[in-house]
């Protein structure tokens, strides 16, 4: 009895021992997601000074670009990029630092120099000026971002408004192509209706076989659509449609005449049948030479006529 209460009580120990180790790990998981929720509703001290970095970068990049110094702009956005790789909107304004540095370039090349750069900027601003009121603002924005290209550092100040001016043409032409794609997009209901219409005009036409003019009407669909499924289609089974009925008509134009010539042989036998009577009426009454006549009237429409030609024998022998 002594070792049995020995091994119960070796047993409970091993149990408490057990249900602390898992008490213990439980509060060493919890600690852990606790921590790791900390991380990520607070950016580590080394992520807050890398994105102060790229920020400060990205101010300096944007002053020399602004003022048209290329290189040094993309050196900056080159540094912004190391600590930010796979940033779309620094890899496009590297982009247009190496554009704008080689038109730069090819216009510095093709300037005038010195004292005559003066006048030719200001003519080319006036230029420009008079583009951007007459609303002709792709030609307006080649012409002050020239300015803005090739103007030398003591010139920039008198043309500080360039920038101004390139933002605003920006965002006239933006608008400019919005209402354009509003007006397209209200051109292609106009027209995808339009086609609607006459696809339902020349499926009526068919209905009452009226099939050149159903096949009008679904050229007249191709012509503002020429991959219209719909009217491809039903041009196809207009046409086809219109060659049945056209075979059709001709085979019942072909019964009818084969009908009327039956009728026309009918009657004709008819006819025959009452002249040979009335020829042998004749010859009953001794009128040969009447008889002889009608004989040969019915002879005229029938020459095979048997009865006919007997009896005008009979008669010509009295």
């Amino acid at each position: 009895m002594q070792i049995k209460t020995k091994k119960d009580l070796v047993k409970s120990v091993v149990i408490a021992v057990i249900s602390m180790l898992l008490l213990m790990s439980l509060l060493a998981m919890a600690k852990d997601s606790l921590l790791l929720a900390q991380n990520k509703t607070n950016p580590s001290p080394y992520d807050k000074q890398r994105s102060a970095e790229i920020e400060k970068y990205l101010e300096d990049a944007k002053e020399y670009f602004e003022s048209a110094e290329f290189t040094f702009a993309q050196i900056f956005y080159d540094k912004a990029l190391r600590l930010d790789p796979n940033n779309p909107v620094i890899q496009e304004k590297i982009e247009e630092c190496k554009q704008f540095r080689e038109r730069q370039n090819t216009l510095s090349q093709s300037a005038p120099k010195g004292e005559k750069l003066e006048q030719y900027l200001k003519t080319k601003y006036d230029t420009a000026l008079a583009l951007y009121k007459q609303k002709k603002y792709p030609a307006a924005k080649k012409e002050f971002e020239e300015i803005w290209l090739i103007a030398p550092k003591e010139y920039k100040g008198n043309y500080k408004s360039t920038q101004k001016y390139i933002a605003k043409i920006n965002e006239n032409m933006s608008e400019e192509k919005k209402v354009a794609a509003d007006v397209k997009t209200d051109d292609a209901k106009i027209k995808k209706q339009q086609i609607e219409n006459l696809i339902d005009e020349g499926k009526k036409l068919q209905k009452e076989e009226k099939f050149d003019e159903a096949i009008a009407k679904y050229n007249q669909a191709l012509a503002l659509d020429r991959d219209n499924k719909d009217a491809q289609k039903l041009v196809k089974k207009a046409q086809d449609s219109k060659q049945k009925a056209i075979a059709t008509s001709q085979e019942r134009q072909k019964q009818q005449l084969a009908d009327k010539q039956k009728t026309d042989e009918e009657a004709n036998k008819q006819e025959i049948k009452k002249i040979v009577a009335f020829g042998e009426d004749l010859l009953k009454n001794d009128k040969y030479e009447e008889a002889i006549a009608k004989f040969n009237e019915a002879l005229a429409l029938d020459r095979d006529n048997k009865d006919a030609q007997k009896l005008l024998t009979k008669a010509q022998d009295k």
